[in-house]
């Protein structure tokens, strides 16, 4: 893996030197962007529990989280090309997230279904989506992408909402 720090604050996670696919192992840790203010970060492979939470303005794309990705998340925008851990996305008070549907475990009854909303992508989510998407294939050679975007109709963003 490496890691490279850009002069705007751009991480990338770079899954080149692995003997296995990255998206069968963690590439990055536990906590990664906990309660980011800005920049950008472009992982290619799976991040540890706790992506992005109290994210308040980071831009990034992963491949997947474990749990408890996006929670209390107040600003920024992720964007997860695969997978989710479970309570993805509790208490999110702000900010975007984008996620395959058919990837992100929701309980039945959870504290998500109060804060936010489910909604499918329209023109302008899926050219937010389409742009950092193709910067993280730019910076990191991921494949990932071709599972994400040609699948429109099942994307959905998450998005912080307040429910009556």
């Amino acid at each position: 893996m490496s890691a490279k720090v850009f002069r705007r604050e751009t991480c990338r996670f770079s899954t080149e030197r692995l003997h296995f696919p990255a998206e069968q192992g963690t590439v990055v840790g536990n906590v990664v962007l906990y309660g980011a203010t800005g920049g950008e970060a472009y992982v290619s492979g799976k991040a540890g529990e706790r992506f992005a939470v109290r994210n308040s303005g980071a831009s990034a794309v992963v491949e997947s989280v474990g749990d408890h990705g996006c929670e209390y998340m107040t600003n920024g925008v992720v964007i997860v090309l695969g997978k989710t851990g479970k309570n993805f996305a509790a208490g999110m008070s702000g900010g975007l997230a984008y996620c395959s549907m058919r990837q992100v475990i929701f309980p039945r009854l959870s504290a998500i279904t109060i804060m936010v909303e489910l909604e499918p992508l329209d023109a302008g989510d899926r050219e937010v989506a389409r742009r950092l998407i193709g910067r993280h294939v730019e910076l990191t050679g991921s494949p990932a992408e071709r599972r994400f975007l040609p699948a429109r109709r099942s994307s959905s963003e998450v998005r912080q909402g307040v429910s009556d």
